[in-house]
C-alpha cells in the first residue's frame, strides 16, 4: 500500500512542481496500535522490526522523507532508534527531527542543551494540560 500512495504522490508531483513550487513527499509511519489506548505494547526489539519493515518500505520509493508520530512509550521510542544512532548509520541524512504531540513532562528531562543530538531538534508541537487517559 505504501508504494502505491507514494507513487501516487509522484505521479502528482511531476505533473505539478515547478521551480518555485517544490513538492516535498513525506512518507508517515505511526504506531501498531491505538496510540491512545495501551492496550498492548512492544517490546524494543518487537517496535525496532515493526517500525523497520514501514522504513523498508518508504526508502524504495521517492518520498523525500519520513516522519513518525505519536510514540507514547519508551519501548517504541527506542525501536524507532536514538539521534544519534540514526545520524550515524545514515551519514546525517535525517534533515531535522521534531517532538510531536507531547506532554513536556515526558521530555523536558532528557533534554541536553550541550550535547549536539539535541540541536538536531527542529520542532516541538507540545499538549497542554495533563495526561490522562479516558
Amino acid at each position: 500500500m505504501g508504494h502505491k500512495a507514494i507513487q501516487l504522490l509522484c505521479d502528482i508531483r511531476d505533473e505539478y512542481e515547478t521551480e518555485k513550487c517544490q513538492i516535498v513527499i513525506n512518507g508517515c509511519i505511526g504506531t501498531r496500535d491505538d496510540a491512545y489506548n495501551l492496550a498492548t505494547t512492544m517490546t524494543v526489539e518487537e517496535a525496532q522490526a515493526h517500525h523497520t519493515i514501514q522504513i523498508d518500505v518508504f526508502s524504495q520509493t521517492k518520498a523525500n522523507m519520513i516522519t513518525v508520530f505519536t510514540l507514547n512509550y519508551p519501548e517504541e521510542v527506542a525501536g524507532m532508534e536514538a539521534i544519534e544512532f540514526v545520524d550515524k548509520v545514515t551519514q546525517n541524512l535525517a534533515i531535522d527531527y521534531m517532538i510531536n504531540c507531547a506532554y513536556p513532562s515526558s521530555f523536558e528531562h532528557v533534554l541536553m542543551p550541550d550535547e549536539p543530538w539535541t540541536a538536531r531538534i527542529h520542532g516541538v508541537k507540545v499538549r497542554g494540560g495533563t495526561f490522562t487517559l479516558i
